[in-house]
């Protein structure tokens, strides 16, 4: 409880070197109390991003998406992936994304959405088919108009 208090009052300016090891303990808390780690935690996370929402928006949207992997990675490597990013996790990023949606200021919600189209585009331009182009220097020059991705109108 005292912990809790005190982390926080702490200003979350201290907290933003910290975000990557605050957000990979984030998990699904299923019948916890209300004061207990995850509450907590969350509690803190909410405050870093809505505080600093450059600093903590893209590690929870990377986070969300733990479960797209691209048809390029199968077998074991698959498996052994999915195995060390579970769905509880991710299930816990997106409640704390979508309360952050309610709770930060306006603009947050707007910087959210933005990230998550950038990173949907990330991820498929990452899952291009490359099979089609043939030659040892043909993947150093390709134009971005040649692939054919299903991309949002803002970022064509």
């Amino acid at each position: 409880e005292l912990i809790r208090m005190n982390t926080l009052q702490m200003p979350s300016y201290r907290l933003v070197p910290l975000t990557y090891q605050l957000f990979s303990r984030i998990d699904a808390a299923e019948g916890e109390e209300k004061n207990g780690f995850q509450h907590t935690l969350r509690q803190l996370v909410l405050k870093l991003c809505s505080d600093h929402p450059y600093h903590g928006i893209v590690q929870l949207i990377a986070l969300s998406n733990g479960q797209k992997i691209g048809t390029g990675v199968s077998g074991r490597h698959a498996d052994t992936y999915l195995e060390n990013v579970g769905v509880s996790k991710i299930e816990a990023v997106d409640s704390v994304i979508k309360e952050l949606q309610k709770k930060a200021p306006k603009y947050v919600s707007g910087l959210i959405e933005n990230y998550k189209t950038l990173c949907d585009s990330y991820i498929s331009t990452g899952e291009w088919d490359t099979a089609h182009i043939k030659g040892p220097s043909a993947y150093k020059n390709i134009p971005f108009s040649k692939a054919k991705l299903d991309l949002p109108t803002c970022l064509t």
